[in-house]
């Protein structure tokens, strides 16, 4: 694979190039209170020292909890169609179950 890319990160660049060109560019800024995201981390710190989770983790692990109990959000928009993809939020959540998150 030398200078070239694999067939998934090609794919992966295709839809990435596609969804620029095909859609409005959007920006959202909020603001959150993540006070209970730095004291839950906090207090794996304390449990878990070196091996505690990052925030990015955490908030991972919640948007992954979320599609499970929600698994309509987990959907893309195509022709005339809303698809839903919630098996694959499933693999995904096995994927991080496996990494201990």
């Amino acid at each position: 694979m030398a200078g070239g890319l694999s067939g998934t990160r090609r794919t992966i660049a295709q839809r990435m190039v596609a969804s620029h060109q095909q859609t409005a560019p959007v920006t959202l800024v909020t603001t959150v209170d993540a006070s209970q995201l730095v004291t839950v981390r906090s207090f794996l710190k304390t449990m878990m020292s070196d091996n505690a989770p990052s925030y990015g983790d955490i908030i991972l692990k919640a948007c992954f909890l979320a599609l499970r109990k929600h698994p309509r959000i987990n959907a893309r928009w195509e022709s005339d169609n809303v698809i839903e993809q919630s098996e694959r939020s499933e693999e995904h959540t096995s994927e991080l179950q496996s990494r201990g998150l």
